[in-house]
């Protein structure tokens, strides 16, 4: 039991106690409820219990998706009751799901918890849309507002801002891309070098192919208790959760563009809340 920095507000321990996920890829012959349905089964048997044992769900999906992602990942697995809520937060849909299940546990609404999330964004999800390839790349074209639009005005925000240069956003890439490499379910599993992330066709000026995400599908799963539940359960391998939160966006008057800001707070006060600071760590997963 720890208290929490709002209000004094007493949370309780939370513990991972089962994951799992599918590769990702693209798949024409599965749908996202296909691999919702194996992420939470693998989740299940790594924890050693049951689908009516789960007390709350909580699924990220994304449109395309559609809305009820979670419900129909449910009627697969069995109508045990149980309640889902259904979280659409774009490319933090996952992540807003596994903190949702968090606070289920943390604040004892109830003892186990499940987060998962699914996406289909592959051709597969493409071509299932009607569209014309005219209309499709029409479309594409014209999304102003696209990631990778996004993403090249941050990017030569930086190097304006700090003199960050375009290899550098390539070393990252090849890092990336190393990880994926010893990663048996990432979609990308293929060795690059330097100069080819840096020569590779461009997407958006600075960020070249290799350094965008690509489209794809997938489903992953976790699921959390406290550590009391844990030992009844029998589950001896466990995960703690030293805090999850999440922090969203600022007006920035001076800057235009403030995730800088947001992510220097935010790490502050996860510091603050979890009781640790950067030295404690001995590595960071930072998806980007």
């Amino acid at each position: 039991v720890r208290i929490s920095r709002k209000e004094g507000l007493t949370m309780a321990d939370v513990v991972i106690i089962g994951v799992g996920m599918t590769r990702f890829g693209q798949y024409a012959d599965r749908t996202y409820v296909d691999l919702g349905v194996s992420a939470v089964t693998d989740a299940l048997a790594d924890a050693g219990i049951e689908w009516p044992q789960i007390e709350r769900a909580y699924c990220g999906a994304s449109t395309p998706v559609g809305p009820f992602a979670g419900n129909r990942v449910g009627h697969e697995l069995g109508l045990s009751g149980v309640p889902i809520v259904n979280v659409d937060n774009a490319s933090a849909s996952g992540n807003s799901a596994f903190h949702l299940a968090y606070l289920a546990v943390a604040t004892e609404q109830c003892d186990i918890a499940l987060g998962f999330g699914v996406g289909q964004l592959g051709r597969g999800a493409i071509d299932a849309s009607g569209a014309s390839t005219e209309e499709r790349n029409k479309n594409v074209a014209s999304a102003s507002g696209g990631a990778m639009t996004i993403f090249s005005l941050a990017a030569r925000r930086r190097m304006e801002a700090f003199g960050t240069s375009a290899e550098i956003f390539g070393r990252i890439a090849l890092k990336s891309k190393q990880y994926g490499l010893m990663a048996p379910k990432a979609q990308i599993q293929k060795e690059f070098t330097l100069e080819q992330i840096m020569s590779a066709r461009m997407i958006a000026d600075p960020l070249t192919l290799p350094m965008c995400c690509p489209v794809g599908d997938g489903g992953a799963a976790v699921i959390v208790t406290t550590p009391t539940v844990a030992a009844r359960l029998g589950v001896t391998r466990t995960v703690k959760v030293n805090t999850s939160m999440m922090f969203g966006e600022t007006f920035q008057q001076d800057s235009a563009w403030g995730l800088d800001s947001i992510l220097s707070k935010a790490a502050l006060r996860t510091y603050e809340a979890a009781g640790i600071g950067p030295s404690d760590f001995d590595g960071i997963s930072l998806p980007a």
